[in-house]
């Protein structure tokens, strides 16, 4: 049973049709991209899996349970949790209480003690939060306010927040987490991808960057007018002929 099924996924708004009967699956352990030009329907499909947006056709399945049109804190408690192509971060919040808080607020009138299980305190969850920050190599910034990192720092503070939802979640999905980074934070954002898939993270990752998504993604699902027209190995993605027509035009 694969982790992850979209079948026939349908989204339109208005006369546009900006998914237009998707299907992919996402293996447990896999990293998937999923690539497209601009228009091409890779948000939407995220925001369709996640809640943002209820499909007007198709299915999503997440360990083999349908969660097609929840809410996304429904969602995120079923062991899903994401990132945005605009940074979420609480600016106003210490680095620390971000994660700590992102912990809290996937599970519904959660306490400290509620959003680990009901077994902890909320000195573990600021524990949790230390080592994470740590795994990251933001705890040196621990107590600074969010709005102090610069826009690299905070992408990998929204990255680490969605590994700190409630219950530890089993599918990470990047939404261009490589965007607008330097090429120092892109490798060290590579990096933990490489370390939270070794320890048995899967994750859906949207990105523009063909380098990043050729090293990182096991397998990448091209979309083209909401449309998959191919799927494959990195190397056999850049040769495909409908993938090099869709990125460039034909004769491109």
């Amino acid at each position: 049973m694969s982790l992850l099924t979209v079948s026939n996924l349908t989204k339109t708004f208005g006369g546009l049709v900006a998914v237009d009967n998707a299907s992919f699956k996402l293996e447990k352990g896999e990293i998937l991209g999923l690539a497209g030009p601009n228009g091409a329907g890779k948000t939407v499909t995220f925001n369709c899996i996640t809640g943002q947006h209820s499909p007007d056709r198709g299915e999503v399945t997440f360990r083999g349970k349908d969660i097609t049109g929840l809410a996304p804190d429904a969602i995120a408690r079923a062991g899903i949790g994401r990132t945005f192509q605009q940074v979420r971060v609480y600016p106003e919040l210490p680095v620390r209480e971000n994660l700590v808080f992102a912990a809290q607020e996937k599970s519904i009138g959660a306490t400290a003690t509620a959003a680990l299980g009901g077994g902890g305190t909320e000195t573990d969850l600021v524990a949790s939060a230390d080592e994470m920050l740590e795994t990251v190599e933001l705890d040196h910034l621990a107590d600074a306010d969010a709005e102090s990192l610069s826009y690299g720092q905070r992408k990998i503070l929204a990255f680490a927040a969605a590994l700190m939802t409630h219950p530890e979640p089993e599918l990470i999905m990047l939404d261009e987490p490589m965007a607008g980074v330097n090429p120092t934070m892109i490798n060290k954002l590579s990096d933990y991808v490489r370390e939270f898939n070794e320890q048995g993270k899967s994750f859906l990752l949207v990105e523009h960057n063909m380098r990043v998504m050729s090293d990182l993604c096991d397998r990448i699902v091209v979309l083209d007018a909401g449309q998959p027209i191919a799927t494959g190995k990195p190397e056999a993605i850049r040769n495909d002929e409908r993938v090099i027509e869709a990125y460039f035009g034909e004769g491109g």
